[in-house]
């Protein structure tokens, strides 16, 4: 890959638009709920459990560990840029360190959360490596991030690489690719699914807000619905709409 197309390094990336991406969330809370509960729901978590969240960007995943367990669950965020990680809560240990090397103990984890942050990644192998060696044996890691060939692929990678400042080059995951790293990384009982995790909104013009501030978005509100129902697709719902998200989930045990 030459220089002039490499894609931004994640903490390049979020260090440029981890306010907007952060305000996104602050307005609009629950519109990756379907996303968010889908990763949890693999985790199966239990009271006393530890869990590392990586990378951990606002803390959104965290926030959702601790609203359905409350202090009966432990989460440490790791978050590669201090800025994405500014607005993550004081109950949480928070370490701005890369995903590859987190400098944590060895053993210390019972789970590893990781939702949408590894397609800014070229080389992800050593991350998978590194939650290997943060689990117990047994322990359960969950990931999700974009699927090739699919409508958020597509606007990720068209659409918003044309109107967000940098552009988006996202290296999408291919069907098989999480069961064959996470296997070469010494975890069993590996599973993957594409799964349907529609974002929600009360209109269209919250949805379009939302996408507009999470990705930092240089067009117009017309512009930015257009490219969504196009590659995305919208839907109506009896609340309001949906769009059509999709992503790859896996799951993995660390071995015995």
């Amino acid at each position: 890959m030459s220089a002039q197309h490499r894609p931004s390094s994640y903490k390049q990336t979020f260090d440029a638009r981890a306010g907007t991406y952060n305000e996104a969330t602050r307005r609009y809370p629950d519109a990756r709920e379907n996303e968010r509960k889908a990763l949890l729901d693999l985790l199966d978590l239990k009271p006393g459990d530890r869990v590392c969240d990586t990378p951990a960007g606002g803390g959104f995943v965290a926030d959702g560990i601790t609203r359905d367990y409350g202090d009966a669950v432990k989460v440490v965020c790791v978050e590669p840029s201090a800025v994405f990680s500014e607005v993550i809560g004081t109950r949480f240990e928070v370490y701005n360190a890369p995903v590859e090397a987190t400098g944590l103990t060895s053993g210390s984890f019972n789970a590893v959360a990781s939702l949408a942050g590894l397609h800014h990644v070229e080389d992800r192998q050593p991350i998978f490596s590194e939650w290997q060696r943060l689990l117990v044996a047994g322990g359960v890691v969950a990931v999700a991030d974009a699927a090739s060939g699919t409508g958020t692929a597509a606007f990720l990678n068209s659409f918003l690489d044309r109107y967000t400042p940098g552009g988006h080059k996202g290296i999408f995951f291919d069907a098989g690719e999480f069961t064959h790293g996470l296997e070469r990384a010494g975890f069993e009982e590996v599973t993957e699914v594409l799964t349907s995790v529609p974002w929600t909104f009360r209109c269209v013009d919250d949805m379009v807000d939302f996408c507009t501030r999470l990705f930092d978005v240089k067009a117009g509100r017309c512009e930015v619905a257009t490219a969504l129902n196009d590659t995305v697709g919208i839907v109506s719902t009896d609340s309001g709409v949906a769009l059509q998200w999709e992503l790859m989930y896996a799951r993995g045990c660390s071995a015995q």
